[in-house]
């Protein structure tokens, strides 16, 4: 740990590149209290061991919003314990469990089948902080909708226990001087452990959240720091319940992002465009509109190339298969590039691609490309298949006994008729 305090550090280039973001963000976390200046003196007198991490920043513009016209930056420090070797002291054993689209439309299912079932089971018990059902519980009563929200700064609502503080260290930012070092005090990006303790107290934040309210009434998800409730009642009720969950998440010293937060029965959730239809039974799912073009772009640039990187097919995978989940309909085809990009990282660890390369006439190293064509028909499909809005979107009936299905035909023949022409 001595050597380790006599060297310069140096941060990420990102944190170079842009020093005034850097200082604003450093600053401002200094302010919550999230991290604080120690010196190196004091680092060596307090720790005996432990690791200094480098700092990186990420950048990303807002959209335009009547209050900023010319939209806003957002900042978000990284502290890389993983380069740090920080990371491998940690034993986590855990995967954090997240919710899935599927997860929100059977909670849509359970409240629409709990309208019936609400006038002569659970309205006849229901005792509740809102007392009986307005009226005599007719359709006003049944009315549903969603309601998001956001907590700010997610991980860094948890401090870092005290036995812990040495391996939170980390370079400072350009603005303070060399005898300087940053000391972080809450869960910070870049710490392994960080998702699975925050998942915890999340899964039990909301546990204590959906035993306020009858399960017929409400239920929730929880993806990180990402709220969602669903609420059936009428709009006085379902006000309430709002009113109430702020009021929990206040109690705890849970700070949400109102200028995020939203209400009705159609809403985005963690790029998941969501609508409850109950005209027509349906819940609607589908990912937004920036993402699917965002996946049309990059589909559509690599289609014509001969080589793609490992690197950025394995980034589109992952996009893909996210996707996947919300309109399962594209699962072949990810099933397709996942195998590929597997195939390709399994030859580069056991030497394959090095074997090839050698019994090539033209001994270039390929071992970071995978050629476009062994994805076949699964990139032309998946090239076909975002380009038409109208088939991103997933029809789940409320009512277990319809369905519904939209015929996702159209992309195969589509295709087929340019190969004809």
């Amino acid at each position: 740990m001595a050597d380790l305090l006599l060297q310069p550090g140096e941060n990420y280039q990102s944190c170079k590149d842009a020093p005034g973001d850097t200082v604003i963000e450093v600053g401002r976390n200094i302010d919550l209290d999230h991290c604080e200046y120690i010196t190196r003196e004091d680092a060596a007198v307090r720790f005996t061991r432990g690791n200094i991490a480098p700092l990186a920043i990420i950048l990303t513009q807002k959209a335009p919003t009547p209050q900023k016209p010319e939209g806003d930056v957002k900042r978000r420090m990284i502290v890389d314990k993983r380069a740090s070797g920080g990371n491998d002291r940690q034993d986590v054993k855990e995967r954090a469990v997240l919710p899935r689209g599927q997860d929100v439309s059977w909670d849509a299912r359970v409240l629409y089948q709990g309208r019936a079932m609400g006038r002569s089971t659970f309205d006849a018990e229901e005792v509740d902080i809102f007392g009986p059902p307005d009226g005599d519980g007719g359709r006003d009563d049944d009315e549903q909708e969603m309601f998001g929200a956001d907590m700010v700064d997610g991980y860094q609502h948890l401090a870092v226990h005290p036995a812990e503080l040495e391996s939170c260290l980390s370079w400072s930012d350009a603005g303070s001087p060399f005898s300087q070092l940053l000391q972080w005090k809450k869960l910070f990006f870049g710490l392994r452990a960080a998702p699975v303790i925050f998942c915890r107290f999340g899964a039990a934040f909301m546990r204590l959240v959906m035993s306020v309210f009858c399960p017929h009434r409400a239920r929730g998800q929880l993806f990180i720091d990402d709220v969602l409730l669903l609420l059936r009642g009428t709009w006085k009720r379902r006000s309430g319940m709002i009113s109430i969950f702020c009021l929990i998440t206040c109690a705890f010293g849970i700070k949400l992002s109102w200028s995020k937060g939203g209400r009705g029965t159609m809403l985005v959730w963690i790029g998941i465009s969501m609508e409850v239809n109950l005209a027509e039974a349906v819940f609607k799912m589908t990912v937004s509109t920036k993402y699917a073009l965002e996946l049309r772009v990059e589909l559509t640039s690599i289609l014509p190339l001969s080589m793609v990187g490992v690197k950025r097919l394995r980034k589109l995978t992952g996009r893909l298969l996210w996707a996947a989940g919300i309109v399962p309909r594209s699962r072949w085809a990810v099933s397709t590039f996942y195998g590929v990009v597997t195939d390709a990282l399994r030859a580069q660890k056991e030497g394959i691609e090095r074997r090839r390369q050698l019994e090539r006439k033209y001994a270039r190293d390929k071992s970071g490309l995978v050629a476009v064509a062994r994805l076949g028909l699964a990139l032309h499909w998946m090239q076909k298949f975002w380009a038409e809005d109208s088939l991103w979107v997933r029809r789940l009936a409320l009512k277990p006994e319809t369905s519904r299905f939209t015929p996702c035909v159209a992309p195969f023949l589509e295709y087929f008729a340019s190969c004809a022409a």
